[in-house]
């Protein structure tokens, strides 16, 4: 959605967040080789407790067509207070993908969704996309790492891509999770051929394990044609 948005935190609630949600990452990685997820053998819900500055959130995966009608309206009201707008358009023009819902005492507080999309470096293959939107925080909960900890869990759901991006409103956030801005020209693909996208666009990239090792972050960067905007 244009920029995702992020939540302000201290350095030193960053620091316990970070280490935090990798000393649960690791723990994760330790007990199971395998991250459940849509495919698992109960789809509707995979469940986990990623650990905050200040208390548990719940962090629950579902795809954008199992949603249940309250779950969509939550996550609805979360975003138009987040945005100061109504993202009902929004979410129609990114497509469905999969939400990550992040609650506190069954509240939601936090949202973020993965979108597929593909990416193109000029003279590269096409990579498979984990592409973030509707980054939010309901502002009566923002500065509490929520944000920083539901980014963290959602990397367990991009097995199955090559690169994860965004559009972000604030690159120093996302460089703190390990964010990288992309320094090349950004195109989009369209019918009739790759067309330059407005220079004040800007897009940060997350290596993943299948992340080609030589990315040219100064190459040109295309991206496919979608409703509203591009990035």
């Amino acid at each position: 959605m244009g920029k995702c948005l992020q939540e302000s935190a201290s350095g030193d609630n960053f620091e316990l967040t970070r280490r935090l949600a990798l000393a649960l990452i690791a723990q994760l990685e330790e007990e199971s080789h395998h991250v459940p997820t849509l495919e698992s053998e109960n789809p509707r819900s995979m469940t986990m407790n990623a650990l905050t500055a200040d208390i548990a959130m719940q962090i629950s995966y579902l795809e954008t067509a199992l949603l249940a009608p309250a779950e969509l309206r939550d996550l609805r009201v979360l975003c138009n207070a987040a945005y100061e707008e109504d993202v009902t358009l929004v979410l129609s023009e990114v497509g469905p993908g999969v939400h990550a819902l992040g609650r506190v005492n069954d509240v939601l507080v936090s949202h973020a969704m993965i979108v597929t999309r593909e990416l193109q470096v000029a003279g590269g293959k096409s990579l498979r996309t984990a592409y973030i939107e509707l980054v939010a925080t309901d502002p009566s909960h923002q500065r509490r790492g929520y944000a920083s900890a539901l980014l963290r869990a959602l990397v367990t759901q991009m097995g199955d891509y090559d690169i994860a991006a965004l559009s972000p409103s604030a690159e120093a956030f996302y460089a703190r999770l390990g964010w990288e801005r992309w320094r090349g020209p950004l195109r989009v693909r369209t019918a009739a051929g790759e067309e330059a996208t407005p220079e004040d666009e800007e897009v940060m990239v997350l290596r993943l394990p299948r992340t080609p090792a030589h990315l040219d972050l100064d190459a040109p960067l295309s991206i496919e044609s979608r409703p509203g905007e591009v990035w």
